[in-house]
């Protein structure tokens, strides 16, 4: 066998393997906790393991041809379904069912067969640019309902990093890159733009897969709550306020605008209008600023002693990357910068033993 179709038979074999045995562990490891998102990403896996295992046969003998290379661009196509699966069920949960993609796959369906009776170049080209415009429509349809998603989580919860779903933005350009590497590979194949598809394509996905496996989504009749107001006055005006600062509610990691509501015995989407036009903030930047100003800064300010993990957690943040950005975007400066710029000259005096999260014991 040619050494460079050595090398590309390992990569779709590894590729392969990778599919295959993230998709068991979707599908079959209890930790990770079977759900709706699992099972539709886990298929997907299956899918392309099954869609790059058949590039094997291009590197028999032979059968690098013409007519078995349009063959595999045909079967490729079927892979935007699979895109558009994954990113309108993370970007608005429970749009996908069994109706809609028996819609979408219609005209892949009638594509392929169109080709298999009637083969020819100039169906191959206008399956390539439909390809484009599909992605591009997926694309752009994915992006708005993420928008609409974050704006909905912002909204109603003040810790979001479970639900977060703002790393797509990264994943968007990783696709474009890869789309792109297969238009080249359909047009003008050469081997090194082969072996960095399947490279990319690997990576693409496992970032999908490392992202969504521990995501919590908003339930479909979450995400399309009514936003018609049932009260005509706030008349917890002030009230809001107060009890959020008095009691030290922002420092509930997991407090969301549901428990704000029946603590105030309140409407949901009568409170986030509050917030949004009375307070002129959302929920979650509201409490993220309380968190920042009250408990934060007054810590490090107090203790330069803790450390930046010890804060965010006595801060009500539950990880130190959801405090960094929430600190950034605040203070306009990272919680390390905050600390440069504030430092005292002298030393600062010792705390008590049991307040030192940091302090080591010699003996």
């Amino acid at each position: 066998m040619n050494p460079t179709l050595g090398i590309i038979a390992f990569l779709i074999g590894a590729s392969t393997t990778y599919f295959t045995m993230t998709a068991l562990r979707l599908f079959f490891d209890e930790k990770l906790g079977y759900t709706r998102l699992h099972r539709i990403i886990g298929w997907v896996f299956v899918f392309f393991a099954l869609n790059y295992g058949k590039d094997i046969i291009l590197t028999f003998d032979g059968m690098y041809t013409s007519s078995v290379l349009e063959a595999v661009i045909v079967a490729d196509g079927w892979s935007a379904l699979a895109y558009m699966a994954v990113l309108f069920e993370i970007t608005k949960p429970g749009w996908l069912t069994h109706r809609k993609m028996l819609i979408s796959s219609a005209p892949f369906a009638l594509t392929t067969a169109y080709y298999i009776i009637n083969p020819s170049e100039e169906l191959i080209t206008f399956i390539i640019i439909a390809l484009i415009f599909f992605g591009l429509f997926i694309t752009i349809a994915g992006f708005n309902y993420g928008r609409t998603y974050m704006n909905y989580i912002h909204t109603h919860y003040s810790n979001i990093e479970e639900i977060d779903i703002s790393w797509l933005r990264k994943i968007y350009i990783i696709a474009t890159i890869n789309l792109l590497l297969w238009l080249l590979t359909s047009f003008a194949g050469s081997f090194f733009v082969d072996c960095l598809y399947y490279i990319i394509s690997v990576f693409l996905w496992h970032r999908v897969y490392v992202h969504c496996r521990h995501l919590k989504q908003v339930t479909a009749e979450e995400a399309e709550a009514c936003n018609e107001i049932i009260e005509r006055e706030y008349a917890f005006a002030g009230i809001l306020e107060k009890v959020i600062e008095q009691e030290k509610l922002y420092l509930n990691p997991t407090l969301a605008l549901d428990d704000l509501a029946k603590r105030l015995k309140t409407n949901r989407t009568y409170l986030s209008t509050y917030f949004s036009t009375v307070i002129g903030k959302s929920f979650y930047d509201y409490i993220n600023e309380m968190r920042i100003y009250k408990e934060s800064i007054p810590l490090m300010d107090t203790h330069p002693e803790y450390t930046l993990e010890y804060i965010a957690q006595q801060s009500g943040y539950n990880s130190i990357s959801t405090f960094r950005r929430a600190f950034q975007k605040h203070k306009n400066m990272s919680p390390s910068e905050y600390r440069l710029l504030t430092a005292d000259s002298t030393e600062p005096e010792a705390p008590s033993q049991d307040l030192r999260p940091t302090e080591q014991v010699h003996s």
